[in-house]
């Protein structure tokens, strides 16, 4: 090996001026190559992803349903959207995404940003989260049609999605019913957490799953917020979301909730709870449009500026239009705070559907109702 390199600045030194450039730039060009493709930028780029049918019935049985519900209805043409990410891109990877006007960039901090592992498993709990959620309000909804629908729920507490303090002595999973001894009401928590003094200890009762017992146990666990650096504050240092449990022995029609997700993330709440209702109601509110959207959506609130099917903001929403687009979409429902921005890129793309903002539920179906 070491007489093959010999021989080869050997024939270099040998060789005309102008081959001599030439096998220069092509050495450069090689390294240039290299270092676009192995060197990383601390950036996540957002781009366009694909739609998703999530719910299925008797009469509409698909692959891999989220929830299937026990009619004999179609849920119609509805549909989650979901975009693409990526972490920590290559240079070449990023010059190119800069050529695309349809690829948003966000900064990421390999010290402080989630990685791709704990983004998937924050996006699998929303998800359980937003089928629950969309169950509730679907079944409500639908009730003031039919009285024969029903569903029992009650707010069980406040879910950790992710634990960012280790010291909290929380875990992933756990369900905490009680702040300082006092019951946790819905979109609560951490409000109540944000008035507790910085040195104080806190006490909350969790409910926590016993891999040893098979059942899940009540734990009372003291703890204190710690001082998070990126967000220059005192926090908890956990993610949460409101919990509810379903009754699903008293829920008629009855359903089955599937955990083979084609997706993650809760922004397609809304559009699950619409296929939802469509599928447990004879008449198809859809009238067979292909009907695209995104949103979280919320059950219940002790905030009166919130009330019950609110449609919650979501990331990506410019990607999400662009996808919509290329599925032919008749109508995509957008929240009120990512409205303009969906209204925009609909109108640069020249897409042919109508963006429709919702606050609610209870709008998404007037409107397809034609009631406004």
């Amino acid at each position: 090996m070491i007489q093959f390199f010999k021989d080869l600045i050997n024939g270099f030194k040998k060789s005309s001026v102008t081959r001599k450039i030439f096998y220069s730039s092509l050495i450069l060009i090689y390294f240039i190559l290299i270092a676009l493709l192995t060197i990383k930028v601390n950036v996540e780029i957002i781009t366009p992803g694909g739609i998703n049918a999530n719910i299925g019935t008797n009469e509409y049985n698909i692959a891999s349903p989220n929830v299937f519900v026990d009619t004999d209805y179609n849920p119609g043409n509805i549909f989650t959207v979901g975009v693409h990410s990526r972490k920590r891109i290559s240079l070449y990877q990023y010059l190119i995404s800069k050529m695309n006007d349809d690829i948003a960039f966000e900064d990421y901090d390999p010290k402080t940003s989630l990685s791709k592992e704990e983004d998937l498993i924050l996006g699998k709990k929303s998800k359980d989260v937003s089928i629950i959620n969309a169950l509730i309000v679907a079944y409500e909804e639908a009730k003031k049609v039919d009285d024969n629908i029903n569903i029992d729920y009650e707010f069980e507490g406040v879910l950790v999605s992710y634990v960012f303090n280790k010291d909290s002595k929380l875990e992933p999973d756990d369900i905490i019913t009680h702040l300082n001894d006092q019951k946790i009401e819905p979109d609560t928590f951490r409000t109540e957490i944000g008035k507790i003094n910085n040195d104080e200890n806190i006490k909350l009762t969790v409910k926590r799953y016993d891999s040893v017992a098979k059942m899940d146990v009540v734990k009372e666990i003291t703890t204190k917020k710690y001082f998070d650096e990126a967000a220059n504050q005192y926090l908890l240092g956990i993610s949460t979301m409101d919990s509810y449990i379903i009754d699903e022995e008293t829920a008629f029609p009855e359903f089955t909730i599937h955990k083979n997700y084609s997706s993650i993330g809760g922004s397609g709440g809304a559009m699950q709870a619409l296929a939802i209702y469509n599928s447990i109601l004879e008449v198809d509110i859809t009238n067979g449009k292909t009907i695209i959207g995104t949103g979280t959506v919320s059950v219940e609130t002790y905030n009166p500026e919130l009330v019950f099917g609110q449609i919650g903001d979501i990331g990506g929403v410019s990607q999400k239009i662009v996808t919509a687009n290329l599925y032919n979409a008749d109508i995509f429902f957008v929240n009120p705070e990512d409205a303009e921005e969906a209204k925009q890129k609909a109108k640069e793309i020249d897409a042919k559907f109508e963006v429709v903002e919702v606050k609610t539920f209870a709008e998404i179906v007037s409107h397809l109702k034609g009631e406004n």
